[in-house]
């Protein structure tokens, strides 16, 4: 049995959302993870997005990684309880960046 995943980003530009609702709906979901990446390409530099999410997934940052999640985090907390921003993380992380084990 085959698993294709694929992911598209022409970096994520969206109309205003008009008013934001809790707990947030898909697509307020999709545009917050799509501007956390940005904010993190800002972070740590385009080239090292990756290599912080899998970081953020094996809880392995070095220095720089952990002051990037500690500014996202800080963000997320705007829109999410505390406890819910490194579980966010890792969820992103994971679906985005890292690929199923094949059969």
């Amino acid at each position: 049995m085959w698993n294709y995943q694929v992911s598209l980003t022409f970096w994520f530009k969206s109309r205003p959302v008009p008013k934001v609702t809790f707990p947030l709906n898909a697509t307020q979901l999709v545009a917050l993870r799509r501007n956390i990446e940005g904010l993190m390409g800002e972070l740590v530099g385009p080239t090292q997005v990756q290599a912080l999410m899998v970081a953020i997934e094996k809880d392995d940052l070095d220095k720089t990684q952990a002051a990037a999640v500690v500014e996202v985090e800080t963000m997320l907390r705007c829109v999410m309880a505390a406890e819910a921003t490194r579980p966010f993380l890792k969820e992103l992380a994971h679906r985005r960046f890292l690929l199923p084990s094949s059969p």
